[in-house]
């Protein structure tokens, strides 16, 4: 009986099958743009790809996917779009002041 209680028991999932349930995972989650991330899966490899706006949903996307059952290894062809409007050009970067120079007296 011990024994017993020491095997492992490896389900197989078919691939579309465990696509299908990684997909509807990230549907679940509350980022739009996970919703439109390309979900792909074979032998139990889930590949994702695709363009979130920041590291933390392709975090979020990243750590649901290995959530589902099934999934043995992840590969990773997420890609961050950063925002133009959010960072300054190079030119303007020298007209922020320094942090140490707001607090000076």
């Amino acid at each position: 009986m011990a024994q017993s209680l020491l095997e492992r028991v490896r389900v197989e999932y078919d691939d579309e099958d465990l696509r299908f349930r990684v997909f509807n995972f990230l549907h679940s989650r509350h980022f739009p743009k996970l919703r439109v991330l390309q979900v792909k899966a074979q032998n139990g490899v889930v590949t994702l790809s695709g363009k979130v706006t920041s590291y933390y949903e392709k975090q979020v996307a990243l750590n649901s996917c290995r959530r589902v059952a099934g999934v043995l290894s992840l590969v990773d062809c997420v890609d961050v779009l950063e925002e133009e409007n959010d960072l300054p050009n190079r030119d303007e970067w020298d007209s922020y002041p320094l942090f140490e120079e707001q607090f000076r007296s």
